[in-house]
């Protein structure tokens, strides 16, 4: 397994399991807003297109935060995750759904919802995701935005599958996508430092000539 997939494994997994150690000591019934069946599988591939129609189509964009997030990935996500093939991004997908969700939805947002009120727990939450996926304030922002979206998906269905579904789905679709978008982008610079190299190379070696 490649390193950079197993260090997610391990960290998504312990935040998991903290998510259910916790869930457990404030009494929330996590497992109880857990349904597994094709209802919400069904629910959770059409609350994913919007997410991802949305966020692509943003990143695409030539100038502001779609172009300046997309800069954002390439220096991070890009260098990390290049390398990957498709079942490394399949695990990490599904791994981050899992992990992350039993902490940030099953976890805080319902154990929070249960002393304050339940759309007051998902901002505060989806405030704190952002934060804690923190690469730069419009990556922090955007990350924010789709915690606030995974919020309100758990919030409507009371179903937290769901959202766990919607977050894996997301992930691994726009991370293929983004894979495939910075590539060309990670090839052209690698050539382009070839070039530069060789030109200099060439012009080192004229004026030894001369």
């Amino acid at each position: 397994m490649n390193r950079i997939v197993l260090t997610v494994f391990v960290v998504e997994a312990i935040l998991g399991a903290v998510g259910l150690a916790g869930a457990w000591w404030f009494e929330t019934p996590i497992l109880e807003d857990m349904r597994v069946d094709l209802r919400s599988g069904a629910i959770a591939i059409v609350a994913t297109i919007p997410l991802l129609v949305v966020s692509l189509s943003g990143l695409r964009s030539k100038s502001g935060f779609g172009a300046e997030l997309l800069e954002v990935i390439r220096k991070t996500l890009g260098k990390l995750f290049a390398s990957c093939s498709v079942i490394d991004l399949l695990i990490v997908s599904i791994m981050a759904g899992i992990g992350e969700e039993l902490f940030f939805r099953g976890f805080l947002q319902a154990s929070l919802g249960n002393v304050i009120h339940p759309w007051l727990a998902l901002v505060l939450v989806s405030i704190l995701f952002g934060v804690v996926h923190w690469a730069s304030w419009v990556y922090a922002l955007a990350a924010g935005l789709i915690g606030l979206f995974l919020g309100v998906v758990f919030l409507v269905t009371g179903n937290l599958f769901v959202a766990i579904a919607v977050h894996a789905l997301y992930d691994f679709f726009a991370m293929l996508v983004i894979v495939r978008m910075l590539r060309p982008l990670a090839n052209a610079k690698e050539d382009g430092t070839i070039s530069g190299t060789i030109s200099t190379d060439q012009e080192h070696n004229k004026e030894s000539i001369q």
